[in-house]
């Protein structure tokens, strides 16, 4: 099943992804209240499921996420550099 947007009263004014994509249950928020840019973000959202589920999740792993993953693994933050 693809992913919906939906919006719900109870939660504000964005909307919100909600379905399965090959087995991967999703409910969150897309973070606007604009139609437009949601639908953007669900079509972006199903590729990269499709994406993980396919290649699995190594394949497909961002920088951002594999730095997450070392600071949370007990990594130290000093190998990680300086940014403005």
């Amino acid at each position: 099943m693809p992913l919906k947007l939906k919006r719900y009263s109870t939660r504000g004014p964005n909307w919100y992804l909600r379905g399965t994509v090959r087995g991967i249950s999703v409910f969150e928020t897309t973070g606007t209240n604009d139609r437009k840019s949601a639908d953007t973000l669900r079509i972006k959202r199903e590729a990269d499921l499709l994406e993980r589920s396919i290649s699995g999740p190594g394949a497909t792993v961002t920088f951002g996420e594999a730095v997450v993953s070392y600071l949370n693994a007990g990594g130290e933050a000093r190998f990680l550099g300086k940014f403005d």
